[in-house]
């Protein structure tokens, strides 16, 4: 996203941006119980290793926090009956099992406590992927949610989201 600002060009990581945005409100939704979920209408069946299994039991509080609607059928089988409100995904095994591996890899990479970890895997798995094109109305959006959040800065994981090119800059590559 290329926008203007009072001291030049605003260049933003919409990726990025929106993982900021989504991590954010998914931590407010975890501490505060405010979850809106999706049913299913047909539940969806997932069968895990013994690992897997016990880390989903670990979070499944938090997840249902969230918006997620899981039951468990046997010790490594669930049936997940309701996603997240905003998750544009059809599959639900598969977006469960990526959350899954992305908090795994969150406990080794960034040793982030289970809250931020499953906020910051949840958001990494439902935000807007690079190159997908918005219109300029979600753009604003974008932006304003983006400068509307606590870090507008760096993504959870500490990529930078934006940079400003300021108008001398911008003259001096142009002459």
């Amino acid at each position: 996203i290329i926008t203007t600002v009072k001291s030049g060009l605003l260049i933003v990581d919409q990726h990025l941006a929106h993982k900021r945005v989504l991590y954010e409100k998914y931590l407010k939704e975890i501490e505060n119980n405010t979850e809106a979920s999706q049913q299913e209408l047909f539940p969806q069946h997932i069968s895990l290793n013994h690992n897997d299994a016990s880390l989903l039991k670990e979070i499944l509080p938090d997840l249902e926090k969230i918006g997620f609607r899981i039951q468990p059928m046997n010790n490594q089988t669930f049936v997940i009956n309701g996603t997240p409100a905003d998750s544009k995904s059809n599959d639900a095994v598969a977006l469960l099992e990526k959350i899954l591996d992305m908090y795994k890899t969150n406990l080794v990479d960034l040793k982030l406590d289970k809250k931020l970890n499953l906020a910051c895997s949840l958001a990494s798995q439902l935000a807007i992927k690079s190159g997908h094109t918005l219109n300029p109305i979600e753009m604003q959006d974008m932006v304003d949610r983006l400068f509307g959040c606590a870090v507008s800065e760096v993504s959870p994981d500490g990529k930078k989201i934006y940079t400003i090119l300021n108008v001398n800059e911008l003259k001096t590559r142009l002459s």
